[in-house]
């Protein structure tokens, strides 16, 4: 079952709590919307509300960055194995490795599916993979499209029962996109900026990054501290859920 935004949101700021040394004494509840932060932490002597958002690896609805680009890596792989089945009736098993980002369009798709066709054929014929011993093309083979493309694995078909192309890709973790961060930081200062949060003491920045596949990750720049001025909010945050890792980017001197 899918959660709504303050049921999740909710599951993250009890999993914070329970990792974040720092985390504040007191009641919690849900903040009014509009008026308040997301939520609020009150005891005897402060009333502190803490900003929650997700901070995702673009700018966009896409949130890990990849979706439209998988869509086409799928057709060009059909393309190709289609072409290459009608040019040549040696069956091969073939990886294709492409970039995560490989900035294809639909006006590159076919340049790129004839590229992959005439290289495979071109290889299988002077230098044929045989049982147990691949053929593969990394970069030096794929120019000029070593951005799109970064490894190609031919094997032969007796070595797989199942000899349809496949996609083999490859995702590095990344380093946290300061664009992003910096989108964020600000969206969130606008809000602090017209006055609506008076009623808190303290107001935090909870940034998450929620991704279930910790592949498509993000590293926290270990050089951020200096890169962060806030205005408004007392501390910013963000918080790795698939990790349990906090990270203390900015905190107002008292």
């Amino acid at each position: 079952m899918k959660l709504n935004q303050d049921a999740r949101e909710g599951l993250v700021l009890e999993q914070f709590k329970q990792v974040y040394l720092c985390f504040p004494a007191g009641k919690i509840s849900k903040g009014q919307a509009g008026t308040e932060p997301d939520f609020i932490i009150e005891d005897s002597t402060e009333r502190i509300g803490i900003e929650l958002t997700e901070l995702p690896r673009n700018i966009g609805n896409d949130k890990l960055g990849i979706l439209p680009q998988a869509n086409l890596h799928r057709i060009i792989l059909s393309n190709a194995e289609r072409a290459y089945a009608a040019l040549n009736n040696k069956k091969y098993k073939v990886y294709i490795s492409f970039n995560e980002k490989s900035d294809i369009t639909k006006k590159t798709l076919n340049p790129l599916v004839n590229f992959l066709v005439e290289t495979i054929n071109s290889t299988v014929q002077i230098n044929p993979p045989r049982k147990g011993s691949p053929v593969q093309l990394g970069i030096s083979s794929l120019f000029p499209y070593e951005n799109q493309v970064h490894l190609i694995q031919i094997y032969d078909f007796s070595d797989y029962h199942n000899y349809s192309w496949e996609i083999c890709n490859s995702h590095s973790v990344e380093s946290l996109n300061l664009e992003v961060l910096h989108e964020r930081i600000s969206s969130k200062e606008g809000k602090l900026s017209k006055g609506l949060y008076t009623g808190c003491n303290q107001v935090w920045l909870l940034l998450y990054i929620d991704f279930w596949n910790p592949a498509m990750d993000q590293q926290i720049h270990k050089s951020l501290l200096p890169q962060v001025h806030s205005s408004g909010f007392q501390r910013i945050v963000i918080f790795k859920t698939t990790e349990n890792i906090c990270e203390t980017i900015y905190s107002k001197p008292r």
